[in-house]
């Protein structure tokens, strides 16, 4: 028997299949094998990926090493290696990269660690009855159970709808039928109340929950008890897509429209894409659970790809919370400079008074978002990554917003020596700081990065929080998230219009998810809530249909936009990054790569570029009016440059960096990632020091 190999190594060289004999008994695809490599016959891990036919290898091309040790027990499943492969095509990833997400990458001993559940303490109720609408939802899911179908589930219900309750009878019906369950969370450390009703329902003893924040040893632990069949259902946030689960009955994505099941890192897939795929592998059923589903899962659905369930009520019946959108320039007009708007203050005031608890969402953190001279224009940047640093309050000291760098607060302008340094843009620490000076009896506090750096701190809020032991939260949009507190009765959004200012498309798509979210987390009790809405933009059909949770007119309005102009999910965008350190060689590069694109295809693909230079601290990007660009150095000397070039937010980081953004069509795709392949093989060939990132669909978009 002959197999395909992949090797353990991030070498892009080796990132093909490598052909070994076996003669060992039982092998499958997926096993964990020990190979010999290269000329020491050095032994390598490696992944068996294919089994060949004696005939499928041709004995005059190569002298055909032997497979020295098969281990399953640390392999992945023949399923999971399919969907690897899969990947590896759809994001232009190394195999490895992509074999390894689903394989168990911590080695050494294991040892006895702490339940992972003791954290969670399993409380629950009961639900009597289900409404009508869940029910309904309920029963066309169970059919797609019971009859072993695939099928993709959009599940459309308004915050407070009860889809969690969907979900965990979903799971109790998928184990009945001895299949397993995957259920994934944008925010594993805020979903203490999904996963303690999972578990007064379930049990912890069939329960897993994966997160980051897992030791190495945890890690390890969970890996095996997944994979043994110990336990059955796995809860998690993006990365419990790639659990060792096997026979899936049922993946469920919550929040579907969460930025967070993008990754940023290589292979840069997104979880909703690999869950249909796993999904559809094992026959299982896929749910997407949104309050405000992304504008793509609604197209699918519109198109009859998924099944749209909709739940128009609340599960108590209470109505959705009473929204004010407040127009801050009128504020202004009337001698109001405060973040608070006479409104706002009037309903904080008459929550406290009837014992009702507020939430304040603001999405920025610290004090200021970045620190000016007045006299020069100088902003004070980290040093590090040369970005502005923001001021807290909390720490009296500048904190970089990248990389979490520290600086002692500025008082003198260290370009000109001017004292007149001023703190621009509002953030957490400034709403609780106003807060504090308007409503002196009230008890606050932050729930953000900064003020919660530990899942423990985290809890320790929210728990405080559900006790009323503070009347006021007051956090950026990880607050948004989930959290369900029967006592919220007010919920103030300080400035919608931060979200409309993106250069981004999906720029209102995220102004409308939010405000919906926000308001949300307003009247989950008993009584009706209310929400005020503080905007610079009141007519922008984002702020309108956010105010009335009108997420028909909203898709109506932002699919027509997105056909008018082609953008996702009508095209796909890809952004191509070259990266190497001569400067001479990336640029030729990049004009050779942008003409092979050309001349592959009859459309006008390419819609923005852009080139990164090394980080130095003696150099600074100038721009002058005629938007002409340059570098000036401390001496003052001038290196003028390209109007795409900008300087590189890394300091240290001392590569060249061509980044081109392409529009295109599905059925393009394919021939677009064959060109760059093409290209990516002769570079290395020509061992030119380049390397190629391709990130299908970035969350992240510099330019339209």
């Amino acid at each position: 028997m002959y197999v395909s190999v992949v090797i353990k190594n991030k070498s892009a060289n080796v990132d093909r299949f490598f052909t070994y004999k076996c003669d060992f008994e039982g092998v499958k695809i997926g096993c964990k094998v020990i190979v010999p490599f290269g000329k020491n016959d050095l032994e390598k891990e490696g992944f068996i990926a294919g089994i060949l036919q004696e005939m499928e290898v041709d004995q005059n091309d190569l002298i055909v090493k032997s497979v020295i040790s098969v281990n399953e027990k640390e392999g992945i499943t023949e399923e999971a290696m399919d969907v690897a492969l899969w990947m590896r095509e759809r994001y232009f990833a190394k195999y490895i990269d992509c074999i390894s997400l689903f394989a168990n990458t911590h080695s050494g001993k294991m040892r006895k660690n702490r339940d992972l559940l003791d954290d969670y303490s399993g409380a629950g109720s009961d639900v009597q009855r289900l409404t009508f609408e869940q029910e309904m939802a309920l029963d066309e899911i169970k059919k797609s159970i019971e009859k072993n179908e695939h099928r993709v589930f959009l599940l459309d219900g308004v915050t407070g709808s009860g889809k969690t309750e969907i979900y965990l009878r979903t799971v109790e019906k998928t184990l009945e039928k001895n299949k397993t369950a995957i259920v994934m969370v944008p925010e594993i450390t805020l979903t203490k109340q999904l996963i303690d009703r999972f578990i007064y329902k379930l049990g912890k003893e069939k329960i897993a929950v994966i997160h980051s924040k897992l030791t190495k040893s945890e890690q390890r632990e969970q890996w095996y008890d997944i994979k043994s069949g110990k336990k059955s259902v796995v809860i998690g946030a993006r990365s419990a897509c790639f659990a060792p689960l096997k026979n899936i009955g049922v993946i469920i994505l919550d929040e579907e429209h969460d930025m967070s099941y993008k990754s940023q890192m290589t292979p840069k897939f997104h979880a909703r894409d690999v869950a249909i795929r796993r999904g559809n592998i094992n026959d299982g059923i896929v749910m997407l659970g949104s309050a405000t589903p992304s504008v793509e899962s609604m197209i699918k659905a519109h198109a009859g790809d998924y099944k749209r369930l909709v739940i128009k009520n609340r599960y108590n019946f209470v109505e959705l919370p009473e929204v004010s959108v407040v127009d801050m320039r009128e504020e202004l007009k009337k001698g109001n400079t405060s973040i608070f708007s006479r409104k706002l203050y009037d309903e904080i005031n008459r929550a406290i008074d009837s014992d009702k608890q507020v939430m304040l969402t603001i999405n920025k953190k610290g004090y200021s978002t970045f620190v000016s001279c007045r006299n020069c224009g100088h902003v004070i940047k980290c040093q590090k990554c040369n970005v502005p640093m923001a001021y807290s309050k909390r720490e009296d000291r500048l904190r970089c917003t990248y990389c979490g760098r520290v600086h002692h607060k500025v008082r003198v302008c260290p370009k000109c020596g001017s004292n007149y340094i001023k703190h621009f843009g509002a953030g957490t620490e400034t709403v609780k700081e106003q807060v504090d000076k308007l409503f002196p009896n009230v008890k606050t506090r932050i729930l953000d990065v900064d003020h919660a750096k530990r899942i423990g701190d985290i809890r320790e809020i929210i728990e405080a929080f559900e006790r009323k032991e503070f009347d006021i939260l007051i956090g950026t949009q990880i607050i948004m998230k989930g959290l369900d507190f029967a006592n919220v009765g007010l919920v103030g959004i300080i400035a919608a219009d931060t979200w409309l200012n993106s250069l981004d498309y999906r720029g209102r798509e995220r102004c409308f998810q939010n405000i919906v979210h926000s308001s949300g987390r307003a009247g989950r009790g008993y009584d009706r809530g209310k929400v005020v809405l503080q905007t610079y933009q009141p007519e922008d059909f984002a702020i309108v249909t956010g105010a009335r949770q009108d997420g028909e007119m909203f898709f109506e309005k932002e699919s027509q936009m997105r056909k008018t102009f082609d953008y996702p999910p009508y095209s796909v965008l890809c952004e191509i990054a070259l990266i190497g350190k001569n400067a001479k060689t990336v640029k030729s590069a990049w004009r050779k790569l942008e003409k092979l694109i050309s001349e592959n295809t009859d459309e006008r693909i390419i819609i923005g570029k852009k080139y990164l230079i090394p980080y130095k601290k003696t150099e600074k990007m100038i721009k002058n009016e005629s938007d002409n660009s340059f570098l000036e150095t401390e001496l003052g000397e001038r290196k003028e440059i390209d109007d795409d070039t900008q300087q590189s937010p890394k300091y240290g980081d001392d590569k060249h960096k061509a980044i081109t953004l392409l529009k295109l069509h599905e059925d393009s795709l394919c021939n677009i990632f064959e060109t760059v392949k093409k290209f990516r093989d002769e570079m290395r060939e020509r061992r030119e020091g380049i390397s190629v990132v391709v990130d299908v669909d970035p969350i992240k978009l510099w330019r339209i």
